[in-house]
This record gives structure tokens, C-alpha cells and sequence, in this order.
């Protein structure tokens, strides 16, 4: 099986296509709550995540959601 290699936080993964922001997540060990994420410097809203599947290249920013005030 082919994989696609993406860039999360400037480190190179390997992936299956057709894994979801979800998947990979999963994937990483990482919960959702509290997480926030772009892919390719676009935020991808929580709603979105499961549908959002990831391409070549792709680079990923992995946040910790902190609440401030």
C-alpha cells in the first residue's frame, strides 16, 4: 500500500491516503478536546476534522488549546 508522507510541527510522517485530521490524531495518541490544528496555515474548525482527510505534502500544525483572558 502506497503511503503519503506529510510534515507535522516540521517533522516528516508517513500515512496512509485517505486518513482524516481524525485518524491521525488517533493515530498520534493526541485527545481532541483540547487541541487545535491547521494544515497548511488554515485552522480546521473541530466540526471539520473527520471529514478533512490529508494529502501529499501537507503540513500540519499541532496546538495545545490554552485558554487565556
Amino acid at each position: 500500500m502506497n503511503k503519503i508522507t506529510i510534515n507535522i510541527n516540521g517533522q516528516a510522517q508517513q500515512l496512509a491516503p485517505q486518513t482524516s485530521v481524525t485518524d491521525l490524531l488517533t493515530t498520534l495518541g493526541h485527545a481532541e478536546q483540547g487541541m487545535a490544528l491547521a494544515v497548511n496555515q488554515s485552522i480546521i474548525s473541530r466540526s471539520e476534522w473527520p471529514d478533512h482527510y490529508l494529502q501529499q505534502g501537507d503540513e500540519v500544525s499541532l496546538f495545545q488549546a490554552i485558554a487565556g483572558g
